[in-house]
């Protein structure tokens, strides 16, 4: 999926991030993996003093991305994440498992997005 997102962003594809870790995680993490400053905004529920599925905190991301949320591609493991993407106005797919989660993003049709690759493994770049 990281290698997928740096296609993404190489093809000009806005990318983003909406997270429920918190602070200290979140700092480590950062300083841990450079690939993230790619991403164009970032959205840390500890910031905010909200979480997932929190209707607002997908309004903040999708402000903060700077793209329509009907153009937006959102995806997350928990379903209720996804439902409440959904209610504003997002697409949202759930990722269960990697090879659902392809046929799933050709189902949807989501046309000029590069597809990631078929097979998922960890990347800690």
């Amino acid at each position: 999926m990281i290698d997928w997102a740096t296609a993404l962003q190489s093809a000009g594809v806005t990318t983003g991030i909406l997270s429920n870790m918190g602070d200290a995680m979140e700092a480590g993490i950062r300083a841990r993996f450079a690939w993230l400053a790619a991403f164009r905004h970032a959205t840390y529920s500890h910031s905010l003093g909200i979480v997932k599925p929190d209707e607002r905190i997908y309004v903040h991301a999708i402000a903060g991305i700077g793209e329509p949320a009907e153009t937006t591609l959102f995806i997350d493991d928990r379903i209720e994440n996804v439902e409440a993407a959904r209610a504003v106005g997002l697409h949202a797919l759930q990722y269960t498992t990697h090879e659902d989660f392809l046929r799933e993003l050709q189902t949807e049709n989501f046309t000029g997005l590069p597809l990631p690759a078929a097979t998922s493994t960890l990347s800690t770049r």
